[in-house]
């Protein structure tokens, strides 16, 4: 997955987490974006569990 995938994946779990006007502020606030808007360890390591979950609502995973 490239990172600009990744970039959008964050910025829709931080839509749905956080506040939904300022998306990419609320994934930097929580450390999944860096200041130049790209994915951090934590981040990759948050969609990478995320795809891996089996059996979770589907409201809760990212689908892309």
């Amino acid at each position: 997955m490239t990172h600009r995938e990744l970039s959008r994946r964050l910025i829709a779990i931080a839509r749905h987490e956080g506040d939904p006007t300022n998306p990419i502020a609320t994934a930097r606030r929580r450390g999944w974006l860096d200041a130049q808007g790209q994915p951090t360890r934590n981040g990759r390591e948050l969609v990478a569990a995320m795809l891996g979950q089996r059996g979770t609502r589907p409201s809760l995973r990212v689908v892309g």
